[in-house]
C-alpha cells in the first residue's frame, strides 16, 4: 500500500508542472460538470458547480497524498451506474469496496502478467 505523504517536488520541477496541471484541472472540471448537468437534467435535481470544483479538488488532494492518479467524474462511469439502476451515491461505495477487495486479495492471479503492463510504482 502506498504511504501517505506529500509529493517530493523541487522548485524547478514546478515550472513545468503548473501549466500541465492547470490544463488537466480544466479538462477534468469541464467533463465532471458536463456529466453532472446531463444527469441533473435527466433526473431533475439541482446542481452546484462550485461544489463540483471543491469535490474534485478534495479528491485530487487526497489522491496526491497517496501518490495516486488524478481523479475526475466522468460520463461513462455515471452512465454505467445509471443504466444499472443506481439511485444513490451508495453505489460508488459498493463499487469501491469491491475494487479494494479485488486489489487486496485477487492480485495473485495477475502476477504472471508481463512487466510491461505494470505501473512503475509496483
Amino acid at each position: 500500500m502506498p504511504t501517505l505523504e506529500g509529493p517530493a517536488l523541487r522548485l524547478r520541477d514546478v515550472e513545468g508542472i503548473v501549466p500541465l496541471a492547470a490544463g488537466c484541472l480544466l479538462l477534468a472540471y469541464i467533463e465532471s460538470v458536463s456529466a453532472a448537468r446531463a444527469f441533473a437534467g435527466k433526473h431533475g435535481y439541482a446542481l452546484d458547480v462550485r461544489q463540483e470544483l471543491l469535490g474534485i479538488g478534495a479528491a485530487n488532494l487526497t489522491t496526491a497524498l497517496g501518490h495516486g492518479y488524478p481523479v475526475a467524474g466522468g460520463l461513462s462511469q455515471s452512465a454505467v451506474n445509471d443504466r444499472a439502476g443506481a439511485h444513490s451515491p451508495l453505489a460508488l461505495v459498493f463499487a469501491s469496496v469491491t475494487l479494494a477487495i479485488c486489489l487486496l486479495f485477487l492480485t495473485g492471479f495477475l502476477e504472471n502478467l508481463p512487466k510491461a503492463v505494470w505501473p512503475r510504482w509496483c
